[in-house]
C-alpha cells in the first residue's frame, strides 16, 4: 500500500466562513431616527386629540342640552363677539353645570346637588334660546341684567351681551338655563396705583350720584373703554351689568372703590376649531378619515414586523455565501471524480494480478 496515499474519507480544507468578513450593516442616520420619533409623537398626539373630540361629540349628542359635560363642567365654544371683552370669540368656555329642581324651583350645582345656587344680575349664564327664529334652540351665553319675579313667585331672567347695546328680546326661564360661568366672583379692594391701570372688560364697583339726587349710590359696571389724556388715564367709559338705561357713563379713577374678579375659565383660540370638528362634516374630514389612515398604517407596519420576526431565523444568502457554496460544490465534485478514478485504477490492478496468477 502506498504510504503517501491520503484516505478517501479525509476532510477537505474548505474555507470557513468568518462572520467578521461580512460587511457591517449600514447604521440608520441620526436625523432619520429623530424625524421618525417626532413623527410618531405627533401621530399619537393627534390620536389623543381625536379621542378627546370624539368623546366631546358623543357627550354633546347624548344629553338633552346638546353640550358636552365633564366633571360638572360644560365645555362650549364661543362663536360670536357678543360678550367681548369679557369672553373672546373663538374661546372655549368652561362653565359650571346647573341642575334645576322643578319641585323646589331652585338651582343646584350638577357636581354637588346639595349646593344651592341663586342666580342674580351680573351672572353670566349659558342657556337655550331660538336665536334664528327657526324653532330650533341654540346655545347662547349672556349676562343676566334683570331678575324678574312674578306674583306667583316664579323667576325669569332678562339677558344682554356685554358687547351689545340692547338687552335680548327674549326672556330666559329656569328650564332654559344650562350653566353659569362667573359663580365664584370676588370683590377686591383697589389701590391708588391700580385705579389708573384697569383694562377693558374689568368689572368695577364705584360710588356715584347717577340720579342727581345728592346721594352717591353703589354701582357695578363693566369697563368698555379707557379714556386717556396726555398718556394718563382720566376716566373709564362703563356699562351697567344690571338693567339700566344709562350707557357710556364715565367713571373717574378716584370714584372706583373695588374691582370684581369674575374667575371665568376659558381656553383661548380653540373654540372655532372644536366647533367645526364637532359638526358631522368637520368630524368626518378631520377625525374619521385621518384615524382610518393611521390605523391602516399601523396594521401594515405590524404585519411587516411580524414577517421580519418570522424570517429572523432564516439564513439570508448573500453574494459571498453563494460564491462559497459554488466553490464547495466544485471541490466536492472534483474530489468525488478523483475517488472514482482511484477506485477504477485499484480495480484494474487487482484484475491484472489475478490474471498473472
Amino acid at each position: 500500500m502506498d504510504s503517501n496515499k491520503q484516505p478517501t474519507n479525509a476532510p477537505t480544507n474548505a474555507p470557513v466562513e468568518n462572520p467578521a468578513d461580512k460587511p457591517a450593516e449600514a447604521p440608520q442616520s441620526k436625523a432619520k431616527k429623530v424625524w421618525s420619533i417626532i413623527g410618531n409623537v405627533l401621530l399619537w398626539i393627534f390620536v389623543a386629540f381625536s379621542v378627546v373630540v370624539t368623546v366631546l361629540a358623543f357627550m354633546s349628542n347624548s344629553n338633552s342640552d346638546g353640550v358636552p359635560t365633564i366633571g360638572g363642567k360644560v365645555i362650549s365654544p364661543v362663536l360670536t363677539p357678543s360678550m367681548e371683552p369679557t369672553i373672546k370669540k373663538g374661546d372655549i368656555l368652561l362653565s359650571q353645570k346647573l341642575f334645576y329642581d322643578t319641585s323646589k324651583n331652585k338651582f343646584y350645582l350638577e357636581s354637588d346637588k346639595n349646593q344651592e345656587v341663586t342666580l342674580e344680575a351680573g351672572d353670566i349664564i349659558s342657556f337655550k334660546a331660538d336665536l334664528d327664529g327657526n324653532n330650533t334652540p341654540e346655545i347662547n351665553t349672556h349676562r343676566i341684567v334683570e331678575v324678574i319675579v312674578d306674583e306667583a313667585g316664579f323667576v325669569s331672567y332678562k339677558t344682554q351681551g356685554d358687547n351689545n347695546t340692547a338687552e335680548d328680546a327674549y326672556t330666559v326661564y329656569p328650564s332654559d338655563v344650562i350653566s353659569v360661568s362667573n359663580l365664584n366672583r370676588e370683590i377686591k379692594a383697589i389701590t391708588d396705583k391700580d385705579r389708573t391701570s384697569l383694562a377693558e372688560g374689568t368689572v368695577i364697583k364705584f360710588e356715584k350720584d347717577i340720579d342727581n339726587d345728592g346721594t352717591a349710590e353703589e354701582h357695578y359696571h363693566i369697563i368698555t373703554e379707557v379714556v386717556r389724556g396726555n398718556d394718563t388715564v382720566t376716566a373709564y367709559k362703563t356699562k351697567s351689568i344690571e338693567k339700566s338705561s344709562i350707557t357710556g357713563l364715565e367713571v373717574s379713577p378716584a370714584e372706583i372703590t373695588a374691582t370684581v374678579s369674575e374667575n371665568i375659565s376659558s381656553i383661548p383660540v380653540l373654540g372655532n376649531v372644536i366647533s367645526f370638528l364637532m359638526q358631522p362634516t368637520g368630524f368626518f374630514i378631520c377625525i374619521v378619515i385621518p384615524l382610518i389612515l393611521f390605523f391602516l398604517f399601523e396594521i401594515i407596519m405590524f404585519v411587516r414586523k411580524v414577517i421580519e420576526v418570522k424570517n429572523a431565523d432564516k439564513k439570508q444568502i448573500t453574494a459571498e455565501d453563494e460564491e462559497l457554496i459554488k466553490k464547495r460544490a466544485i471541490e466536492e465534485y472534483i474530489r468525488s471524480q478523483n475517488e472514482a478514478a482511484a477506485k477504477a485504477t485499484d480495480d484494474q490492478n487487482n484484475n491484472d494480478q489475478n490474471d498473472q496468477t
